[in-house]
C-alpha cells in the first residue's frame, strides 16, 4: 500500500492520538494543533484542514476560539504564554514573524470563510452526499430529514392503510394483536411496531442489513421461520409432558412421593411435577442443583428410609431426565426469545419497503442514512476523486470527541486518513473513552481504546495523554480520582456476583490511568473545593432489576432539599448561572423545572431567586398562554366543539386573572367578564377562519391580549417559531397544524439565551463538554441494565435447525442469559455497566468548585446487602465502605445521617464581577399587513406623452450601463457595436445611442471623467458597518482630490443628492482626500456639482 511511503525516520509521527480526560485542555490542544497547520501557509493552509466536532455548539466554539487567538496574535504575541511559545518553537518564528503570519492567516480566513472547514461530522458527510447526489440517484433538491420519529409515524400509518390489500401483512398484524391481548397488553399494535421499527435507523441493525435482506427477501422465508419456531417450542412441550409421564411412572414403580427426596416439601424432586408446563416445560437448574445432583447420594438424606428406592429411581431414569434439562432449557429460552419479537419482525420488511418508497416520493434523505452512503462512496472511489467532487483538497483531518464516533463513520473517514498519512500529512484524533455516553447512537469506544491503533500502522501513531485538569479545584480532582479508581472494580465485582459473568476487565481497562494531576497554579488555592453527598434508604422489593420496568424514579426527598441548597449557594456568593442540575432523563428535568417554578411563585418578596433554564424541560405546551392560543385555534377549526371553547376561556381567565367560577364551566354559561369577549369572537369568527395560518396566530395573540399582557412571552415566541417551522415544510392549513402539533408538542421547548442568569437543568448527555462552578445531581440512582419497555433490542445471527440463516431481533432480558444468545446478553450487561460508569464520570467531572449529589439505595431483605444492579446502591457501598481520597477524608462519612461531606467554604466566594445581562425590551405587537399596502404613484401615464417619457428613461438606462462599463469614448462605441452584433437592439437604435454618446463626450467635464491618467474605480462596492454596500458609478482619484460621479436616469429626486453625498463622505474617509461630487442626468443631459 502507498501508505508505507512515509519516512519512518522522521522525528514526528503524522498521526497524533490524544487521550484527553475531563478538563484537560482539549479545546486548547485542538486550537494549538490547528494553528500549527494553518500558520504554515497563511494563504491556503486553512483550506486544507478539516476539523470535525460532535455538535454544532462545539463547532461554533472552536471557530470562535481559532479566530480569537489569531486576532490576538496578529496584535500581540506574549512570550511566556504556552500557546505562543509552542507556535514559535514549532514554526521556528520570532515574535514579529508570528504576528505577521497570524495577521495574514486571519485575513485569508475572513475573506474565504466558506472554506474555513470546522464542522460536525454529519455536516461534512452531508456535503459529500450532495456532491454525489446524481451518482446516488437522489433528487437534485433532496432534503435531509432529521426527525426519524416523524418518519416512523408515517411508515406505521402507511402499513396500517395497506392491511386491506395485503393479505400476508394482515395475517401478521392479526397474529400480533392476538399475541398482545394474550399477554395482557393493548391491542394497539402501533406501539410495538414503532418500538421495533426504530431499529431501521440504528447502526446496530445496519451492520446486519445485508444478511437480513438476503434471508427475508426469499419467498416464504418468514412464514417458514415462524413455523420452525412454533414447531420447536411445541416439540419441547410434548417432550416435557413425556418426561413427566416417565417420571411419574418411575416414582410410582418404586413407591415414592416427591417429598421423600432430599428437601421434603421444598425438594428439587417436586420440579418433576412441573414438566410439560406450556410456559416453561423444563425446570431451570439452580446453582445448588447444578452442583449436587450429578451424585445420587445427594438425592436423599443420610437417615432416609427410602435410600434404596431413591437410588433405584435415579438409576431407572430420573437422573438422566434431570441431566437433560439444562440443554432443553437453553433451547426453550432461545426459541422463546425469538418468538417475542417475531410478529413485529414479520412487519419489519414492510417497514423497510415503505421507507424506501417514502424517501423516493418525498425526496428526502434520512440523517441516519448519511453514514451508509458515505461508506459506500469512500469504498468505491479513490480519495482524490472524492475531493474533486466536494471542491476541496483536505490534507489534514482533526477529529474531536472520537470516542463517540461510530463504526460506520470511522469506516468512511479511514480511507481519507490513510490517503493523508500516505502523503506524510499530520492528522489528529482527540477523545476520552471515559466520556463515551452515546452508544445508543452508534458510538463505539473500542475504536479509541484499541482498534484504531490496531488498524493504523504503529509507526504512524503517536499517543499522547492529557493528564492535567485545568477545570476543577484540587479537592474535586482528588475526589474524582479516587472515586473512579475504585468504582470500576466495584462494578465488575457486582457483575460477577449478580450476573455470574466475566466482566473481562472492560471497565478497569477503560478507566486505566484515570487519575489526573492538579496544575501548579491551583495547588495553593485557599479554597480547594466542596463535596457533599446524601443517601436515603428505600424499601427493597427483592425483585431482580431484570423483572422490573426500569422507569427512573424521582425522590421527593431530594426535591424538598434543593430550594434550601440553592439559597445556601446564593448566600455563598454564587450567581444562578454558576449552578447546574444534571439529570438522566428529560422527564426528571421537567419535574425539577416545575418544582423550582413553584418555589419561585411562593418566594415572591424574598431576595432569593430560583430561575431555571432548560431546553429539555421547559416545554412550550405547559404555558397557559400557549394553551389559550391552542384553545382559540381548536375552536376555529371546529366551532361546534364546546370543549375547545371552554378550554379557551379557562386559560384566558387564568392569564388575565379572572376568577374561575362555576359559570365558566356551564355548557351555556359564561362569567360576565368574558361575555363581551365571546361576542367579539363570534362576530369576527368568519374573518378569522379565512386568514392564513401565520396571520391567524398573530391576530389571535392580539385578540386574546397576550402580547399586551406580556406573560409567558418566551413560550409564545417558541409557539410562533413552531408554527413557522410547520409552514416551511407543510401546507399552511389549520387542521394540519393541529394534528402536527399533537405529534410534536413534546419536542418543542423554550429557547433561552445562554447568558441568561438562571440555573441550568440539563441531561448528562447535554452537559458533556460543559463546566459549571457548582454541579448538583438530585437523582444519582438509576437501574444499570435496562429492562421492560426500556430494554434495548439486540440483533444477533441465527441459524435454525433446518439450516436457515438470518439475523433476528432480541429483547434484552434475563431469559437470554441461559440461551444460545448468552454471549450477546453478557456483552450488553458489560456495556450497560460501562455506560453508567461513564455517565457518572461525565456528571462528576463537570464541577469546577463544588459537587452535590442525592441518591437512594436499598438493602435486600434476604441477602442483607445493596444489590449492584443500581448506581445508587453501588455509590452507597463505595462511600459507606471506608472511602478515602485524602488523609482525613475517611472521617467525612457520617453513618447516622448517611452523608459524605468534605471541604470548608471560605468566608466569601469571589464572584466574576459581571452583572447579569438584561435583554432590551422587545416589541411584540403585530401590525395588520393590509395597513401597509399603498397605491404607488407612477410618474407617467399611458398617453403618447407618457409612453415617450418611458422610452426616454429606458434609453437613459442603456446609456448608463455602457458608461459604467466603458473606459472612454472609443471603448463605449466598441461596446455599442458588440451589443448590436449580439442582437440587443436594432441598427437604428444603435445609431441613436452612438449619437448620444458622442454628444456626452463632447462635454469637457464628461471627457475629463474618463481620463486614463487617473486611477478609476467603476461600480466598486464599499462595505459599510452592518454589512450593507454602497456602489458609486465612478470614482476618480488624483493626488489632490477624489471625484465621485453617479449617472442617473428618469426624473430628478432629492434622494439622489443625499445618496451622492453619502458616497462622498465614504470616499473621503477611505482616501483622506478632498472629495467633489457630480450628478449626471442622462436623458435629458444635465450635470449638477455637489
Amino acid at each position: 500500500m502507498a501508505i508505507f511511503e512515509f519516512n519512518f525516520f522522521s522525528m514526528t509521527k503524522p498521526f497524533l492520538l490524544y487521550r484527553s480526560s475531563a478538563g484537560s485542555g482539549k479545546t486548547y490542544t485542538l486550537t494549538l494543533e490547528y494553528l500549527k497547520l494553518a500558520l504554515k501557509n497563511p494563504k491556503s493552509g486553512y483550506r486544507q484542514i478539516l476539523a470535525v466536532t460532535f455538535t454544532n455548539k462545539a463547532t461554533q466554539e472552536m471557530k470562535e476560539r481559532i479566530v480569537e487567538v489569531l486576532e490576538r496574535l496578529s496584535r500581540l504575541v506574549k512570550p511566556g504564554e504556552s500557546l505562543d511559545d509552542e507556535l514559535m518553537r514549532h514554526l521556528d518564528l520570532d515574535e514579529e514573524q508570528l504576528m505577521l503570519r497570524a495577521r495574514m492567516t486571519l485575513l485569508h480566513i475572513l475573506h474565504g470563510y466558506g472554506h474555513f472547514a470546522v464542522s460536525t461530522i454529519d455536516s461534512f458527510f452531508q456535503k459529500v452526499i450532495r456532491s454525489f447526489a446524481r451518482e446516488m440517484d437522489l433528487q437534485a433538491k433532496f432534503d435531509v430529514e432529521m426527525d426519524t420519529d416523524a418518519v416512523l409515524e408515517k411508515l406505521v400509518d402507511r402499513i396500517v392503510e395497506k392491511v386491506a390489500e395485503d393479505l400476508a401483512l394482515r395475517s401478521w398484524l392479526i397474529d400480533y394483536a392476538e399475541e398482545q391481548l394474550l399477554d395482557g397488553k393493548s391491542w394497539d399494535i402501533r406501539v410495538g411496531i414503532k418500538g421495533l421499527g426504530k431499529e431501521i435507523f440504528q447502526e446496530r441493525f445496519k451492520a446486519f442489513r445485508a444478511v437480513f435482506q438476503e434471508s427475508v427477501g426469499q419467498a416464504g422465508f418468514l412464514p417458514e421461520l415462524k413455523g420452525q419456531i412454533s414447531s420447536v417450542r411445541q416439540a419441547l412441550i410434548v417432550e416435557g409432558k413425556r418426561q413427566w409421564l416417565e417420571a411419574e411412572d418411575i416414582r410410582v414403580r418404586f413407591g415414592l412421593e416427591w417429598t421423600d427426596f432430599k428437601g421434603s416439601s421444598t425438594s428439587f424432586a417436586k420440579k418433576f411435577g412441573a414438566l410439560g408446563n406450556a410456559k416453561f416445560p423444563f425446570p431451570e437448574h439452580t446453582v445448588t442443583m447444578h452442583r449436587d445432583l450429578p451424585d445420587a447420594a445427594n438425592w436423599f438424606t443420610k437417615k432416609s428410609p427410602q435410600e434404596n428406592a431413591i437410588r433405584n429411581a435415579h438409576a431407572a431414569g430420573l437422573g438422566e431426565l434431570v441431566h437433560s434439562w439444562p440443554e432443553k432449557v437453553k433451547v426453550w429460552n432461545t426459541y422463546t426469545s425469538l418468538q417475542k419479537n417475531l410478529n413485529a419482525f414479520g412487519v419489519f420488511r414492510n417497514l423497510i419497503v415503505e421507507l424506501r418508497d417514502l424517501k423516493d416520493e418525498e425526496g428526502i434523505l434520512l440523517i441516519s442514512d448519511v453514514n451508509d452512503f458515505l461508506a459506500e462512496i469512500t469504498r468505491e472511489n479513490e480519495a482524490p476523486f472524492l475531493y474533486e467532487k466536494i471542491g476541496n483538497q483536505y490534507q489534514h483531518f482533526l477529529i474531536d470527541e472520537f470516542q463517540d464516533t461510530s463504526e460506520f463513520q470511522w469506516s468512511s473517514f479511514k480511507p481519507l486518513l490513510e490517503n493523508s498519512l500516505a502523503s506524510g500529512h499530520t492528522n489528529l484524533l482527540v477523545g476520552d473513552v471515559k466520556q463515551s455516553i452515546y452508544r445508543w447512537r452508534g458510538g463505539k469506544l473500542e475504536l479509541l481504546l484499541s482498534e484504531v491503533q490496531e488498524q493504523i500502522h504503529p509507526d504512524f501513531v503517536e499517543v499522547k495523554n492529557l493528564s492535567v485538569n485545568y477545570r476543577s479545584l484540587p479537592d474535586i480532582i482528588a475526589f474524582n480520582n479516587s472515586v473512579f479508581e475504585q468504582l470500576p472494580r466495584l462494578m465488575e465485582l457486582g457483575m460477577e456476583r449478580h450476573y455470574g459473568l466475566d466482566p473481562e476487565n472492560k471497565l478497569s481497562q477503560a478507566f486505566a490511568g484515570v487519575s489526573q494531576e492538579v496544575p501548579e497554579f491551583k495547588k495553593d488555592e485557599p479554597f480547594k473545593g466542596k463535596i457533599h453527598l446524601e443517601f436515603a434508604e428505600k424499601t427493597s422489593s427483592d425483585k431482580s432489576s431484570e423483572d422490573e420496568n426500569d422507569e427512573e424514579e424521582v425522590e421527593l426527598g431530594a426535591l424538598e432539599k434543593l430550594p434550601t441548597l440553592v439559597m445556601q449557594l446564593q448566600d455563598q456568593g454564587y450567581a444562578l448561572r454558576d449552578i447546574a442540575f444534571l439529570v438522566r432523563t428529560n422527564g426528571q428535568g421537567a419535574i425539577l423545572a416545575d418544582s423550582f417554578m413553584e418555589v419561585q411563585r411562593t418566594q415572591i418578596g424574598t431576595d432569593y431567586r430560583f430561575d431555571v433554564l432548560s431546553e429539555e424541560s421547559l416545554f412550550i405546551d405547559k404555558s397557559s398562554a400557549v394553551k389559550c392560543v391552542l384553545g382559540f385555534l381548536t375552536y376555529l377549526s371546529a366551532p361546534s366543539d364546546r370543549v375547545a371553547l371552554k378550554t379557551l376561556w379557562q386559560y384566558y381567565a387564568l392569564v388575565h386573572g379572572i376568577p374561575l367560577s362555576h359559570e365558566l364551566f356551564f355548557v351555556r354559561g359564561l362569567p360576565v367578564e368574558l361575555q363581551a369577549k365571546e361576542t367579539e369572537l363570534l362576530q369576527r369568527q368568519a374573518s378569522f377562519q379565512q386568514m392564513p395560518l401565520l396571520e391567524l396566530v398573530e391576530q389571535g395573540l392580539t385578540f386574546l391580549g397576550l402580547t399586551q399582557k406580556q406573560q409567558d412571552l418566551s413560550y409564545v415566541s417558541g409557539f410562533k417559531e413552531a408554527v413557522f417551522d410547520y409552514v416551511k415544510k407543510n401546507r399552511a392549513d389549520l387542521l394540519g397544524f393541529l394534528d402536527w402539533w399533537e405529534l410534536n408538542k413534546k419536542k418543542r421547548t423554550v429557547k433561552i439565551p445562554e447568558d441568561h442568569d438562571a440555573m441550568r437543568i440539563l441531561t448528562i448527555h447535554k452537559a458533556k463538554g460543559l463546566q459549571f462552578k457548582v454541579v448538583v445531581m438530585p437523582f444519582m440512582d438509576w437501574g444499570i441494565v435496562s429492562s421492560g419497555l426500556q430494554a434495548p433490542i439486540l440483533w444477533a445471527p441465527f441459524e435454525a435447525e433446518n439450516g436457515m440463516q438470518t439475523v433476528v431481533p432480541l429483547t434484552h432480558q434475563s431469559l437470554l442469559k441461559d440461551s444460545h444468545f448468552a454471549g450477546a446478553y453478557d456483552e450488553e450487561v458489560r456495556l450497560s455497566y460501562l455506560d453508567s460508569l461513564n455517565m457518572l464520570y461525565v456528571a462528576f467531572t463537570r464541577a469546577e468548585e463544588a459537587f452535590y449529589g442525592f441518591s437512594t439505595y436499598s438493602i435486600s431483605k434476604t441477602k442483607k446487602e445493596a444489590s449492584p444492579t443500581r448506581t445508587g446502591n453501588l455509590l452507597y457501598s463505595l462511600f459507606s465502605g471506608g472511602f478515602q481520597f485524602g488523609e482525613e477524608s475517611s472521617s467525612s462519612w457520617n453513618a447516622e445521617s448517611l452523608t459524605f461531606d468534605w471541604g470548608q467554604w471560605p468566608a466569601v466566594i469571589p464572584g466574576d464581577g459581571e452583572a447579569p445581562a438584561h435583554a432590551p425590551a422587545l416589541r411584540w405587537e403585530c401590525m395588520d399587513w393590509k395597513s401597509k399596502l399603498q397605491t404607488k404613484t407612477y410618474p407617467w401615464d399611458f398617453s403618447s406623452e407618457g409612453i415617450r417619457a418611458r422610452e426616454q428613461r429606458d434609453f437613459g438606462v442603456v446609456i448608463h450601463d455602457i458608461l459604467a462599463a466603458a473606459q472612454g469614448l472609443e471603448d463605449a462605441l466598441r461596446l455599442v457595436k458588440e451589443y448590436t452584433f449580439d442582437g440587443r437592439w436594432e441598427a437604428d437604435i444603435a445609431a441613436q445611442i452612438t449619437l448620444k454618446l458622442e454628444q456626452l463626450f463632447a462635454l469637457p467635464q464628461v471627457k475629463s471623467w474618463f481620463d486614463p491618467d487617473f486611477p478609476t474605480l467603476t461600480e466598486q462596492g464599499i462595505l459599510v458597518p452592518g454589512g450593507a454596500q454602497k456602489r458609486p458609478d465612478r470614482i476618480l482619484i488624483t493626488k489632490e482630490a477624489a471625484l465621485v460621479i453617479d449617472f442617473k436616469t428618469g426624473i430628478k429626486r432629492d434622494s439622489h443628492v443625499v445618496q451622492v453625498k453619502e458616497y462622498m463622505a465614504l470616499v473621503q474617509t477611505l482616501t483622506q482626500l478632498p472629495v467633489k461630487g457630480y450628478l449626471c442626468y442622462l436623458e435629458p443631459t444635465e450635470i449638477i456639482a455637489l
